[in-house]
């Protein structure tokens, strides 16, 4: 019934138990995976005119955002490999990571909606 399901994930203990709870579902449902994380960006006033620092800590905010992205989106793979579970990582930088949630959840294909109120998991039948 279910084929793929949408699991953003931000590294939180919350969603670690999401992810966990997503593997052990789709395991169950014969469906695949495909989790996500937003990144945010480097907020403008920290940088450029003005700055509160250096020119080189975009860079530096950016790859370590970047690296524990990668942390958090390969630990849920790890997981759902484990489990015998087909997945995919995706990662967007957004503002609005709601936004971003529901957009990768129509560019893939899933049904479902990000918003108040709504789980944080999409599910297409």
């Amino acid at each position: 019934m279910f084929k793929h399901i949408l699991v953003p994930t931000d590294g939180s203990q919350l969603s670690v138990e999401a992810v966990t709870r997503a593997v052990s579902f789709a395991r169950e449902a014969g469906a695949r995976i495909t989790f996500f994380c937003a990144i945010q960006p480097t907020p403008k006033m920290y940088y450029g005119m003005g700055s509160l620092f250096d020119a080189h800590m975009p860079v530096a905010f950016r790859e370590t955002i970047q690296n524990a992205t990668h942390s958090i989106l390969d630990a849920a793979q790890d997981l759902a490999s484990d489990a015998g579970v087909e997945c995919h990582a995706h990662q967007r930088e957004c503002f609005y990571q709601r936004r971003r949630i529901g957009a990768t959840s129509r560019h893939r294909g899933l049904a479902g909606k990000a918003g108040p109120g709504k789980t944080p998991l999409s599910i297409s039948a």
